[in-house]
Order: C-alpha cells, then sequence, then structure tokens
C-alpha cells in the first residue's frame, strides 16, 4: 500500500510518501524552513532561476532598507550593497532546503567571500516585513546603482566574459 499525503506544516507544504508493512515508514520528507530574498538573476524568467526549481516561490517583495544594486563582476551579474543612497530592492521570497541554501552559497561565492548571505528585512505587499537571507556584497558600491534588476539589464548582462581566443600566428 502506498499513500502520498500533503499537509500544512507552520508555513509551508511537507510532502511525504509512507509504505504500509504492517507499520509506516516515512521515506521523504522535505522541510523548507529558509527564506530568502532574491533580486537577480535567481528571479523567475531569469537564468539561474533553475536553481530553485525545488523550492517554494513566496511572493514578490521589496527591501525594507536601502541598497545599492550594481552589476559588474568576472560574471557581469546584479550586486546589492547596503548602502543609504540606494533603493528599496524589488525581488522574490522563497522558501527552500538547507541543501539549497548551500547551494546557493556556492552560486554566489560565499565561500570565496564574492557576496556574504546576512539577515535582512523584506516586505510583501499588503503584509508585514519578514526577515530572509539575502547575498550582498561586502564592498562598496563603486559603478553605477540601479533601482532593480530587469529584463533589459538582464539581457545586455546575460553570460559571463568568454575568454578570448589565442591566436596561432
Amino acid at each position: 500500500f502506498l499513500a502520498s499525503l500533503k499537509f500544512e506544516c507552520g508555513w509551508n507544504i511537507v510532502s511525504y510518501t509512507s509504505i504500509w508493512n504492517g507499520c509506516s515508514i516515512f521515506s521523504l520528507l522535505i522541510l523548507m524552513k529558509h527564506k530568502i530574498f532574491v533580486y537577480g538573476t535567481l528571479k523567475k524568467g531569469f537564468y539561474n532561476n533553475k536553481y530553485l526549481a525545488t523550492s517554494k516561490f513566496i511572493a514578490p517583495a521589496k527591501t525594507t532598507r536601502k541598497f545599492s544594486l550594481c552589476i559588474g563582476g568576472p560574471y557581469r551579474g546584479p550586486y546589492m550593497f547596503k548602502d543609504s543612497k540606494g533603493h528599496m530592492i524589488p525581488g522574490e521570497i522563497y522558501r527552500v532546503t538547507k541543501k539549497t541554501l548551500k547551494n546557493l552559497d556556492k552560486l554566489e561565492g560565499v565561500p570565496s567571500k564574492r557576496n556574504i548571505r546576512r539577515r535582512i528585512r523584506a516586505k510583501r505587499k499588503g503584509r508585514k516585513s519578514e526577515t530572509c537571507w539575502a547575498w550582498i556584497n561586502p564592498k562598496k558600491c563603486r559603478c553605477r546603482r540601479y533601482k532593480a534588476y530587469t529584463r533589459k539589464l538582464h539581457k545586455r548582462f546575460l553570460t559571463p566574459r568568454k575568454k578570448p581566443r589565442k591566436s596561432s600566428s
């Protein structure tokens, strides 16, 4: 006998499968207990959103404090900097597993200190602000600041720079 169940557990939906052989065995229990705020290529419709395929989209949101959003680095991607001259940055809130959070840390360059993961406050429309993890660049923003990471910017800064080919002369 194979049964699949879904129920509300705290803030998210938890799914598991049980097999009946005279006793119940829970073969899968997924807890998405970490909330993250994404503002760039991890958003829906952008090329790194594939890393959130098994995550739960919550809602669009904005930061409650001002940050600067700059584009740069080897991947020409968006970086968020703490900056009182910036803007409330729009993005999205997701619920992720611990494993996804660790994978996103690697993607965002946490081990190499390109970014750091910090708790920030983000606000959904018509709701109170909530605490989420976000990836922030620890340096000062020294380039052009943007109010949001848009499709237009995404097309402009889409792929990492390729190394130039060596000539065979």
